[in-house]
């Protein structure tokens, strides 16, 4: 049986471009680079603190990351964005669904 969670207020992320996926693996606890469809990760400082909770998915272009926090989230990643090629955009109109067996 088939089951599905709708998260309350969480917003996408599309991450896309040659470095996106190196970019997140890097500065994330999420295996990107040797996941091929998606997983949970966290967003941490130099430090260790948990900065934010997001899911990830990886399509063809890059990145679609789901969070209850999108604009924190960009604003975070911008901070760490030096030289990598990618762009960052909130996608509207879009709902988030987790789903199971």
């Amino acid at each position: 049986m088939q089951k599905t969670f709708e998260p309350r207020n969480w917003k996408l992320i599309r991450i896309e471009g040659p470095d996106a996926v190196d970019f997140l693996h890097r500065v994330s606890t999420a295996d990107v680079a040797g996941l091929a469809t998606g997983g949970f990760g966290f967003l941490l400082r130099a430090t260790g603190r948990i900065v934010q909770f997001f899911h990830f998915t990886r399509n063809p272009q890059g990145l679609l990351l789901a969070t209850p926090d999108a604009e924190g989230l960009m604003v975070e990643l911008e901070k760490l964005h030096f030289r990598e090629e990618f762009e960052l955009s909130a996608v509207a109109g879009r709902r988030v669904i987790f789903g199971w067996e």
